[in-house]
């Protein structure tokens, strides 16, 4: 009988030399590093604390072969992050870590497509049968995607923005006027309010008001019963 020409533990060294771990807190992308570092020994593990970085280190080229990525980083609201990697980078595993575990935001990252979906609250193995699950092509944590058609249908949108149309996006979100906007990304007024244009022509929505209405629908936060990201993710 011929021997096995390599371990699993081989075979996913084999498959993934880079990962990029997304997080905000220095004390959780500690333990994620040392999940991935255990799971799937990778040549090189990247470390960011916020969306746009994430965004630099692919656009980077650095080989990245997957992402685990918390909701609600500074940067991105909900799953509008995600929203956007699946549009740029649609092969790139996206494996989401994070606090949130509400029913129906999982089932609209399964919409949108995320590779996988495991709460920080979850022991240590099995966040890294979640990470060995991912790079074997497997679902971890997801249901079959059920999310409206609009909603993947505004996912998809999002994809195709740009970096700073995103930003704008991402700040209007958080409440911020256009003068604010101007103050935070270091822009006239007018600039912002030719990206906000742009932003909602890309987006086919005809007031600010509803794109704040669509991005609060994408992570679920509904009066009461709403998805705290920023708060359900820290440590």
């Amino acid at each position: 009988m011929a021997e096995p020409t390599s371990s699993g533990a081989d075979a996913f060294a084999d498959a993934v030399r880079t990962v990029l771990v997304a997080d905000d807190h220095p004390l959780v992308r500690t333990g994620l590093v040392g999940a991935v570092e255990r799971a799937l020994t990778p040549e090189a593990i990247l470390e960011v604390g916020d969306f746009p970085a994430a965004v630099e280190a692919i656009e980077a080229g650095s080989g990245i072969d997957l992402v685990v990525l918390d909701l609600g980083m500074p940067g991105a609201m909900g799953l509008s992050g995600l929203a956007l990697l699946r549009g740029r980078w649609p092969e790139l595993p996206v494996l989401i870590v994070t606090g949130v575990t509400d029913p129906r935001v999982v089932a609209s990252a399964a919409a949108i497509g995320a590779s996988g979906y495991v709460g920080k609250s979850a022991p240590a193995r099995e966040i890294e049968e979640a990470l060995r699950a991912v790079i074997a092509g497997e679902a971890p944590g997801l249901p079959a995607p059920d999310a409206s058609r609009e909603t993947r249908a505004f996912a998809e949108k999002i994809g195709a923005l740009s970096p700073q149309q995103f930003k704008v996006m991402t700040l209007i979100g958080e409440g911020l006027l256009n003068k604010q906007i101007a103050h935070e990304m270091n822009l006239s007024v007018s600039t912002v309010k030719g990206h906000v244009t742009e932003l909602l022509r890309k987006l086919d929505l005809p007031r600010r008001t509803m794109l704040i209405a669509a991005l609060r629908e994408l992570a679920e936060e509904r009066g009461e019963e709403a998805a705290d990201y920023s708060a359900a993710d820290r440590p």
